[in-house]
């Protein structure tokens, strides 16, 4: 389920977040040196708690945006792409998709909560350079997969 949940919360933003910044996903490799702006979008932080064996696993996971931006972009452009990141991602219940299936059947639901961002940007070693700004939004979230019929 792991990679369809995945492919599925790929699609939702592929479709949803308003701007036009490169976004890396797993797997994914950019030369950075052409953009003065971009995003990398990670579904990590598994859990699978302890649960009776007729329910289905109550899976927890987090959604990760990384949000970067150069000394040469807007100084606000960073908390921008943040602030998009997080109204894209809150409190969403999306549907996991099996994209590889005739019809794209849904398999179950993902639960996004509330976003936490915060600055992972570094000063500089040296007082002419400008830091690459880093700003995370961490968004927790719950697996909620289809019950199977008998």
């Amino acid at each position: 389920m792991s990679s369809h949940l995945l492919h599925s919360l790929i699609h939702y933003w592929a479709d949803a977040f308003p701007l036009d910044v490169p976004t890396l996903y797993p797997g994914m490799v950019l030369n950075t040196e052409d953009h003065a702006a971009w995003l990398e979008l990670w579904l990590d932080a598994w859990t699978d708690p302890p649960h009776r064996h007729a329910s289905p696993p109550p899976t927890s996971c987090l959604a990760t945006v990384h949000c970067f931006t150069r000394p040469s972009a807007s100084l606000t452009q960073c908390h921008t792409l943040a602030d998009a990141a997080s109204t894209t991602l809150a409190r969403q219940f999306l549907p996991i998709r099996d994209f590889s299936a005739s019809g794209t059947p849904v398999l179950g639901h993902l639960s996004l909560y509330e976003p936490e961002t915060r600055s992972l940007t570094r000063t500089a070693s040296r007082a002419v350079e400008l830091p690459l700004q880093h700003l995370v939004i961490t968004i927790p979230g719950r697996v909620h997969p289809l019950m199977e019929t008998a």
